[in-house]
């Protein structure tokens, strides 16, 4: 996951760096984005936990850019190795998400945002969790590599509280998070 996540910085460095930058902000209009991220989780030793609890994701999300100030839209995709340190192993999610975005241009190059996803996982996997409410705002920065395609780096807070019958999970912490958002 962290060599994923190298390599996609990497190219989308590169492609920035030869791209010629347009002179507006896209106003509008369908579009899809791809993030990998990881998740990090602090030790909670009075529930057992004594390692740092880690986590990747990989989302893919659909939506649409009412202006250029606001993104509205879905996303889904996988969670891995959710819950690590438990004796059970990790859980595999497959997530139902909202997705906000509130972004302030800065010029033609630069747009910081506040990314908001919201929504439900579920357990693709044996796990003693069967289900998790998902809650994960980030700040960001997007680089607008074309009128079309922008590079996405962001950090925030990821809650996972999961529950079952027997097990619950609190696996509140931080979220780095690359991407890349192609408009259609």
């Amino acid at each position: 996951m962290k060599r994923f996540f190298i390599v996609l910085s990497f190219l989308c460095f590169m492609v920035s760096s030869k791209a010629q930058f347009v002179s507006e902000v896209a106003q509008s209009g369908h579009e899809i984005n791809i993030t990998a991220g990881v998740n990090i989780t602090p030790p909670k030793p009075a529930w057992g936990y004594h390692g740092i609890e880690r986590s990747g994701c990989m989302i893919v999300g659909y939506g649409y850019n009412v202006s250029k100030y606001f993104y509205a839209g879905g996303s889904t995709g996988a969670f891995f190795d959710v819950g690590m340190s438990t004796e059970q192993g990790g859980a595999v999610l497959l997530p139902v998400m909202a997705d906000l975005r509130f972004s302030y241009p800065l010029g033609k190059k630069l747009v910081p945002y506040v990314h908001v996803r919201s929504g439900y996982g579920f357990t693709i996997n044996d796990s003693p969790n069967k289900d998790y409410a998902i809650f994960n705002p980030t700040l960001g920065l997007a680089f607008h590599i074309s009128r079309a395609i922008d590079f996405r780096l962001a950090a925030g807070f990821m809650g996972l509280w999961g529950h079952s019958n027997t097990v619950y999970d609190d696996l509140c912490g931080f979220s780095l998070q690359a991407g890349a958002s192609f408009r259609l």
